[in-house]
């Protein structure tokens, strides 16, 4: 039955129970459905993150195409430091870096938020923007008044924070010796930040830097870009440019940065790990392997996801197919290696020789990753090719500049590296290895670069654009790029950069040598704080020009980096050096030497060891525009100048150099580097090694044991590549003491350093110079014991060498660094010279801290060599260092030098020495003035030779001397020469004369004749004079040589005096010695005496006794017998035993008596023998002094003998006149008669005038003989009243005969003597009676030159014949022509002589041509301007030397580059001692000097004074100044640039 329906209720269909249960049914099954496939599905984030994750794998790190650095100008660097005020650099010159770093500036340059919002011109409104927009609501302004702005400096390779100063072995974290495999390490995680090296750097304008692990494992770890700059939070985090995202998570970032890592190859890691190259090569190969691995994992999982996103639609099978890929492959350890695979990180790879380039090439190419850049990279210069295989790439070499050959994997690397791979295109990087170069001084290697051939804008991006843009970050740092233009704010400038925001102000162009910051700018903030700021001349502003190095370069290939070196064993020309040589050299006409033409500039050292300027560019004794000149021979020079140049003419010397500019100075010493002894530092085979310290370990006993002193002129090795280079940029002496790492050294040795072995003259200077030890908290036992130890040896050692220091000859040079040590060591000299009476010479080397004990070691008179002139606290024994500026106002050397210490200048590096002319210019620039050029050569001569000890000796000495005499005697000779030859001149013109005589007289009548008979006459008188000067001159120097004769002869029998002396002194040792023996033996004897007595009398009573008990017993009284018996015949030998020893002991006393008086006779004999010797010196001196007297006399005759040949060449020259206008009148006279006459007239009036001339010349020669004849007359009535007076002395004594009253004849003498020659003897009192005429003569001329000289106004103001005198008359011709005209003798000036003569080593650098090849036996390098040989060969092909003793010159290249080395291809010439010139240092500098040193001016006449008797009879008067004898090195560079030397 249906039921009815209510409308609001309709009925539903009924569906049972099993309805229900198919619904719980279907829920179920649907819940497990859910559970299997989607509830483990991961979650949509995760899905993102492992999307991300493979799209990152493809994404390359650093800024895209998009990057628009426009953004960081709105919102600022993210380094940017809030609240720091906008800075204005106003009236800059800016080096941008842009255009390949050829683009300069001249304009302002705009700071804020850490960036550079404007450059070039800076519009008042962008100003007015910066200001309000900032929250300080102020501009800082910094004018920069033309400075030089450069970007801030990147280190590509540094590790600084790891290797900490001071060096302490709790931050000893720059390597891990775990295992060579080591990619997962991050050097951040070990950066210290507080080293004392950040400030150091940041003030030498390095502002990045890249901390890399150390080289001990093929690969360290990863590196990570740093700002030096101390940061508000204080942690190494802060520090990290752009770090990358596995260092921080989730950065906000516009692009990906770049990661960094370490690889090494080579010597360090086989060493470390006892393992070979081979080694090496499977372990990077295994490690890429594994990394491969994981990559090849990760992009195989990332392929399936992109297929699954690709295939799904819906997000469910997504998640459920991601899910069923797993988990993304990966692996801590390799993960950095893996994105090298990726690309994303930038590799600097240490590797030096091509066969460990080739290796890491053919790496990058099996596992195709890129390289950025090598490091040390000391072959790469050969194998350029070999580079460009690299996959992804040509890399960048980070080269250092110089540091070279310390080990056998570098001994290849050349300078002109830089060039040779700028040259191929391949990018170039400088780089410091902080500390093994003080990053403060990364910019030298930049300028050393530019000195040898890198590009001015590729010198400068070496440092700055290049690095930062291998290292990934150029977008950064590195440049202040130009030309971006923006329409919104900030407004539109002329320029505009982004975001670089490192900014340096120099004091003078970055690339001259010992340019310093003003002001250091890092992330817009001002870093030096009162920085001192050096006044620099405005000839550094400029690049320096830098020479030709093409031929060096292309050497430097062909050889391999080892062009062939040689010493300079030469003689000039092939010629052996033997007496009749040597006496040719002297002659009138020898020829020899070599002349150098434009010197610029010249110092010269005399006898005490000061350096003087003889000249200089720019200075009131410079010649002209082209320079002096220079004659360099027999070990002397001459100036070409005034008389000297009838001496320097072409066709007087051998060669003639032009060193276009160059310069003349003392050969350097250098100190400090074991030079000599080591060949490759780490390779012991090449080295004479480390000696054994008797403090810190024992000395074999075969070598002397603990009382061993080692001298290091035993391990010399002469011809190293270090020593040579050396030598050929100037260093002529080297002073190397012992290796050593610990307290005792030894004895240290002076060697010259051209020389070819020890065998050869003058090759080693000075055996023992001195003795060196070290103290140091560095050493394995205490400073008090070290102070103990020192303390002993110098109170109780009786060892020689320390007996010589206990008296100071020779000094005592100790290795210290910390004062603390230093005033301990002060305090001990002071109580032992206390205690002993006795003097030592100390000196303190190293000496980092010495300026904290200035006037201290002044006191005490200490020397000092401070063998680090740019300073680093290394460790804790120098952690107090004078920085220098800008960061302090003084440098050690400087606060030394105030306090008047004898303080020189070293290096500690073999490699370095090279360099030493560099380090003195950078001392004298960085001095602000106060020192000098002659006082900065003095330094690194001098100086050093007085703190070390190292002396010339004195057969050197007067060698040197003989050589100076030599050459004046030969000038004298070639002067009388040349006056010879005029003579014969004015006689050919005379003869002329006299063959045409003037037609209107008679020749016999003629006035003309008398006055050519009186010239005639005047001739043979002036040609007797010359002779007799010649012959003075002759004989006073055969004098000179048998003197120095006598004093070498006198030097050796005092040293075989001496000799006898120690002989004798060793006799009576030994006499003592056996005189105690005898008395030993007598004692002895006595005491048996004793003992016999002794034992005889106990037999006696034994026999009593037994005589006693027993009387009858027979065989008792037999043995008792012949006991007596047997001790009688003892008795008998010991009394004949006694007897002959008591005759020995007479035999030794009388022996030892004898000996006695032998030392008594010969200490007599050396007593006699010193008196001798001091008698001969004296005798000596008086001979210098005789000497002196007879060349002022000798140089005075031959001045008026000039000044009459000057005026007989004046009336010649009349004559010549007169008979070309008696030629011209006669022609005239056959055209017309009218015009004959008037020639005639006008041939009268010449002839007259003519006749006034030659009168006047002729009565002023007969007025000066006159006075000469009356002198001599005056002197022949002394001597013959002498004669006289003597004759009737001796009539009185032989009347006399036997009664003879000796007073009366003694006063009668004397009376005599006072009378006749004012009471000195007959020499003296002759040179006293003619100086003091020659004295009035003078007077007298000066006079009636006075006079006359009126009269011949008023001639010239009226007719001659016509004009009235005092008494109404004219003159008369014939009788008052020789009034008229004897006027003009005093006004001839006297010439200048200004010969220098020394004995000096040269280097010079020659010019553009090539100089002609001569024959020599030394080798020597010429390197000219503009002319192409080798930096380290071609010594034989290019040579040119002269010697005629031990003279070295060195010709070096140009130098004008501000941070030029030495340019190591100088040309060695020997020319007579040992001396050498050196090419000009890089900077040249308007140095104000401060040491009151003046030039020395070329040498006047000496004025004639009057002699009285007190000067004539001072026996102390002093001898004439010895000629400077050291080494002087010649110095060539062009003067654009400038340069210091």
């Amino acid at each position: 039955m249906k039921l009815p329906q209510h409308p609001a209720f309709p009925l539903r269909p009924y569906r049972g129970p099993w309805w229900r249960l198919h619904i719980l049914v279907t829920a179920t099954l649907l819940l497990a459905l859910f559970n299997r496939y989607l509830g483990e599905l991961p979650s949509t984030e995760e899905v993102s993150r492992v999307v991300a994750q493979c799209a990152s794998l493809s994404t390359p790190a650093g800024p895209g195409p998009s990057y628009n650095p426009e953004r960081r100008a709105w919102t600022g660097s993210d380094r940017q430091v809030i609240g720091t005020a906008p800075t204005l650099i106003r009236n800059a010159k800016i080096w941008t870096g842009v255009d390949n770093g050829t683009e300069i500036i001249n304009g302002d340059i705009l700071l804020d938020k850490g960036v550079v919002v404007s450059l070039g011109h800076v519009s008042r409104e962008t100003l007015l923007q910066v200001k309000a927009a900032s929250p300080a609501k102020t501009v800082d302004i910094f004018d920069a008044k033309g400075k030089w702005v450069t970007p801030g400096i990147v280190d590509l390779h540094s590790h600084i924070g790891l290797d900490s100063a001071p060096a302490l072995k709790g931050s000893a974290d720059t390597n891990s010796r775990k295992a060579p495999i080591l990619p997962w390490l991050r050097s951040i995680d070990a950066l210290n930040t507080h080293d004392e090296s950040y400030a150091l750097t940041i003030a030498g304008g390095v502002t990045t830097a890249q901390i890399l692990p150390g080289s001990a494992n093929n690969i360290g770890g990863q590196s990570f870009l740093i700002k030096l700059r101390p940061t508000a939070e204080r942690s190494a985090i802060s520090k990290v440019l752009e770090p990358p995202q596995s260092l921080i998570a989730n950065q906000t970032s516009d692009h990906l940065h770049w990661r960094h890592m370490k690889h090494a190859c080579g010597e360090n890691p086989s060493r470390v790990y006892s393992q070979t190259r081979m080694d090496s090569g499977w372990k990077f190969r295994e490690a890429y392997e594994s990394a491969r691995k994981v990559k090849v994992a990760q992009d195989a999982f990332c392929d399936r996801v992109e297929s699954i996103q690709q295939r799904s639609w819906f997000p469910w099978p997504l998640r459920r197919h991601i899910a069923s890929v797993g988990e993304f492959p990966q692996d801590l350890q390799w993960e950095a290696l893996v994105d090298v695979l990726r690309g994303r990180v930038k590799l600097s790879i240490h590797c030096y020789e091509a066969v460990d380039l080739d290796g890491i090439v053919r790496l990058s190419n099996e596992f195709k990753f890129p390289v950025a850049s090598f490091h040390h990279a000391g072959e790469t210069y050969l194998v350029p090719d070999l580079l460009k295989k690299t996959w992804g790439g040509v890399p960048s070499i980070a080269l250092f500049a110089s540091n070279a050959r310390k080990k056998r994997e570098a001994y290849r690397s050349s300078e002109f590296a830089p060039k040779i791979l700028a040259e191929h295109g391949i990018p170039v990087i400088m780089k410091s290895d902080h500390p093994v170069l003080n990053s403060r001084y990364l910019l030298y290697e930049a300028q050393q670069a530019h000195y040898y051939g890198l590009d001015t804008n590729l010198a400068l991006a070496s440092v700055t654009s290049t690095p930062a843009k291998a290292a990934g970050v150029g977008h950064r740092v590195g440049t202040l790029a130009a030309g971006y233009d923006a329409d919104t704010w900030p407004p539109r400038d002329s320029s505009l950069t982004f975001p670089r925001k490192d900014v340096v102000i120099w004091d003078s162009h970055p690339l001259a040598l010992g340019a310093t910051p003003v002001q250091v700018y890092i992330d817009g903030i001002a870093q030096l704080e009162n920085p001192h700021v050096l006044v620099k001349p405005d000839v550094l502003q400029d690049a320096p020009e830098t020479p030709n190095w093409d031929a060096e370069a292309d050497a430097a290939v062909e050889y391999e980096g080892l062009p062939p070196l040689r010493g300079r064993k030469v003689r000039w020309g092939g010629r052996e050096e033997d007496d009749d040589a040597h006496a040719h050299a002297h002659s009138s006409n020898a020829t020899g030497g070599v002349k150098f033409v434009n010197v610029a500039n010249m110092w010269m050292q005399d006898d005490d060891g000061h350096v003087h300027t003889v000249f200089e560019e720019n200075s009131a004794s410079f010649e002209n525009e082209a320079g002096n000149s220079v004659v360099v021979r027999d070990g002397s020079f001459i100036i070409c100048s005034g008389e000297n140049l009838s001496l320097c003419g072409d066709e007087h010397v051998e060669e003639v150099v032009d060193l276009e500019g160059g310069s003349l100075s003392p050969g350097l010493t250098t100190f400090g580097s074991p030079l000599g002894l080591v060949e490759i530092l780490l390779e012991s085979s090449t080295s004479d090694g480390a000696v054994k310290d008797p403090l810190t370990g024992s000395v074999p006993a075969i070598a002397g044991g603990d009382n061993a002193v080692i001298r290091a002129v035993d391990g010399l090795q002469f011809e190293g590549r270090n020593t040579l280079l050396a030598y050929r940029s100037g260093v002529t002496r080297a002073i190397s003491a012992p290796i050593s790492n610990g307290f005792l050294a030894g004895l240290s040795t002076t060697f010259d350093t051209g020389a070819v072995n020890a065998l050869e003259k003058g090759a080693v200077t000075q055996e023992e110079t001195a003795l060196h030890i070290a103290v140091s908290l560095n050493f394995g036992v205490s400073v008090s014991t070290q102070i103990a130890t020192l303390r002993q040896l110098l109170y109780h050692s009786t060892s020689d060498i320390w007996e010589r220091v206990q008296t100071g000859i020779i000094p005592l040079v100790v290795d210290v660094n910390n004062a603390d040590i230093m005033s301990t060591i002060l305090k001990l000299k002071l109580h032992y010279e206390e205690w002993s009476g006795n003097s030592i010479r100390l000196t303190f080397s190293g000496a980092a801290e010495a300026h904290l004990l200035a006037k201290e070691i002044s006191e005490a008179g200490v020397s000092v060599v401070i063998t680090s002139p740019r300073p680093y606290p290394g460790d804790w024994d120098s952690r107090r260092i004078l920085p220098g500026p800008p960061l302090s106002r003084d440098s050690t050397l400087t606060a030394l030098l105030a306090e008047n210490v004898n303080v020189g200048i070293g290096v500690l590096s073999d490699y370095d020495a090279h360099n030493a002319r560099f380090n003195l210019a950078w001392a004298a620039l960085e001095s602000n003035g106060t020192i000098s050029k002659a006082k900065a050569l003095q330094i690194a001569t001098t100086h050093l030779d007085r703190a070390l000890g190292a002396n010339r000796d004195e057969a050197y000495t007067s060698s040197v001397k003989l050589q100076r005499h030599s050459l004046e005697s030969a000038i004298a000779h070639d002067r009388v020469g040349y006056l010879e030859r005029e003579n014969d001149v004015f006689r050919a013109e005379l003869a002329v004369l006299r063959a045409h005589p003037h037609p209107d007289g008679a020749p016999q009548a003629h006035p003309a004749v008398a006055q050519a008979q009186q010239l005639t006459l005047s001739l043979r008188r002036l040609s007797d004079q010359l002779s007799l000067t010649e012959a003075a001159l002759s004989e006073r120097t055969t004098q000179l040589s048998h003197a120095t004769a006598e004093v070498s002869k006198a030097k050796i029998t005092a040293e075989a005096a001496y000799e006898l002396a120690a002989r004798t002194r060793g006799r009576e040792e030994a006499g003592k010695l056996r005189e105690l023996e005898l008395e030993w033996k007598v004692k002895a004897a006595e005491e048996s005496v004793k003992m016999s007595d002794l034992v005889v009398n106990e037999y006696a009573d034994l026999v009593r006794s037994l005589e006693a008990k027993h009387p009858h017993d027979k065989q008792l009284t037999d043995g008792l017998a012949e006991g007596k018996l047997g001790l009688q015949r003892l008795l008998a030998e010991f009394s004949t035993e006694s007897t002959r020893l008591e005759k020995e002991i007479l035999d030794a006393q009388g022996a030892l008596a004898i000996a006695e008086s032998q030392r008594d006779s010969e200490k007599k004999h050396t007593e006699q023998c010193r008196v001798d010797l001091a008698h001969a010196q004296f005798e000596l001196q008086q001979l210098k002094i005789n000497d002196n007297a007879a060349a002022k006399m000798v140089s005075r005759y031959m001045k008026f003998s000039q000044k009459s040949t000057d005026t007989l060449s004046d009336a010649l020259t009349s004559f010549k006149t007169r008979h070309a206008a008696t030629t011209s009148t006669l022609s005239s006279q056959l055209l017309s008669l009218s015009s004959q006459l008037q020639a005639s007239e006008a041939h009268t009036e010449t002839l007259r005038s003519a006749l006034d001339e030659i009168g006047g010349e002729l009565a002023k020669e007969a007025f000066g003989r006159r006075r000469e004849i009356a002198l001599r007359i005056r002197m022949v009535n002394r001597e013959e009243k002498l004669r006289t007076q003597l004759e009737r002395w001796v009539l009185k004594a032989e009347d006399a005969r036997e009664a003879v009253d000796v007073a009366k004849m003694v006063t009668g003498a004397r009376s005599v003597l006072e009378g006749t020659l004012g009471g000195a003897d007959g020499t003296a009192g002759r040179l006293i009676v003619a100086e003091a005429a020659v004295q009035e003569l003078t007077t007298e001329l000066e006079i009636e030159v006075a006079r006359r000289l009126e009269l011949e106004k008023f001639i010239a103001l009226d007719d001659v014949e016509e004009m009235p005198l005092e008494n109404g008359h004219g003159i008369d011709h014939d009788d008052d022509l020789e009034k008229v005209l004897d006027t003009t003798i005093t006004s001839i000036p006297e010439r200048d002589e200004p010969v220098i003569p020394t004995t000096t080593t040269f280097a010079l650098a020659s010019g553009p041509e090539p100089p002609p090849k001569i024959e020599v036996e030394s080798p020597i390098i010429l390197a000219p301007y503009g002319h192409h040989h080798s930096h380290e060969e071609k010594v034989a092909d290019a040579s040119t030397a002269i010697a005629t003793q031990d003279v070295l010159i060195t010709v070096e290249v140009p130098t004008p580059v501000a941070a030029s080395i030495l340019a190591p291809q100088p040309h060695i010439v020997e020319v007579g001692s040992p001396l050498i010139l050196e090419p000009l240092s890089l900077v040249s500098t308007n140095v104000v000097a401060n040491d009151k040193e003046k030039p020395l001016p070329h040498l006047p006449p000496t004025p004639p004074r009057t002699i009285d008797e007190d000067q004539v009879q001072d026996k102390t008067e002093k001898a004439l100044p010895a000629s400077p004898t050291n080494s002087i090195p010649l110095r060539n560079g062009p003067k654009p640039g400038g340069s210091f030397f």
